[in-house]
């Protein structure tokens, strides 16, 4: 859904309520779509401001967000919204144990504030408290049980903890919430391919690679891995072919590999010799080839 500026000026009251809300959704990308507005209509609204800082901090463009919180805070000292954006800052600076205090302060300030349950999870996650992170995070979708970001969050930390079982079960309760919860397949996949799940783990990278293909940087280089891994020989060739074309590191790995499991010795050779040499990669593929074609001395 887009919002024009012209619908929201007729009731901003009503998009400014809208707002609160999909930031308890987790929908930071519309709350970056409604405060854009409202904070031109609403300029000496403390809290868009301060709503608006979370979502330039979500994003990574941490001055901007430095200067609504600022603005925020000149107009009415801080809020909830102001401290959790903060607290964003400190962690994207590195600085855990100050983002850690100051997002405490937001906790407090507001005990049914699900946003600040999610930040200290994601700042124990960093911390690597996955265990505490998993409660902060529980806490958040107790809240607000349609905050789809937070069942991801939580799935990725009993992943990281080695509980795969719960993992998977609030990956799919984040997927059920948003299907395009792509972080949530992703999370699926690398436990459904942890747990000796390879076509799952395919499924989920495919549907992420079909839909938005631009999130994950590795994606073409899993799937061609898992193609192979599941016999799927002729798909992983062409995947690798894909790769070549788009220039992704790792295609003629999957090529060479995928020729040899059909057998094709002439054409995976081919392949090797454009590996890079000091891949040790390249140099057992090389040795297979040439056991294949009886050369054992050479292998050796």
């Amino acid at each position: 859904v887009v919002y024009s500026k012209e619908k929201i000026k007729k009731s901003p009251e009503k998009y400014i309520e809208l707002m609160k809300i999909e930031l308890d959704r987790g929908n930071l990308k519309m709350v970056g779509v409604l405060g854009r507005h409202l904070t031109e209509l609403k300029p000496y609204n403390f809290e868009i401001k301060a709503i608006y800082s979370i979502y330039y901090a979500s994003i990574n463009e941490i001055e901007k967000a430095e200067l609504e919180i600022k603005k925020s805070e000149d107009i009415s000292g801080k809020n909830k919204y102001s401290l959790c954006a903060e607290a964003m800052i400190f962690q994207a600076k590195k600085m855990n144990k100050e983002a850690f205090l100051v997002c405490h302060k937001a906790v407090a300030m507001d005990e049914e504030f699900s946003y600040s349950r999610n930040v200290l999870g994601t700042i124990y996650f960093d911390m690597k408290q996955y265990e505490k992170a998993a409660e902060s995070f529980k806490k958040a979708i107790e809240l607000f049980p349609d905050f789809s970001l937070g069942h991801t969050n939580l799935g990725y930390a009993y992943l990281y903890s080695g509980n795969n079982e719960n993992a998977v079960i609030y990956f799919n309760k984040a997927i059920a919430l948003n299907p395009y919860a792509y972080n949530a397949r992703n999370g699926l996949a690398i436990v459904y391919g942890k747990t000796g799940k390879p076509s799952l783990a395919l499924k989920e990278l495919q549907t992420i690679q079909k839909n938005k293909p631009e999130f994950l940087a590795d994606g073409l280089e899993r799937i061609g891995t898992l193609q192979l891994v599941t016999g799927m020989y002729d798909d992983a060739f062409k995947t690798g072919l894909e790769m070549e074309k788009k220039g992704v590191p790792g295609a003629y790995l999957i090529l060479a590999k995928s020729c040899l499991l059909k057998n094709d010795t002439e054409k995976a050779l081919n392949y090797i010799k454009m590996i890079d040499e000091k891949s040790a990669s390249a140099s057992y593929l090389k040795g297979i080839s040439m056991m294949a074609e009886g050369r054992f001395e050479e292998a050796l």
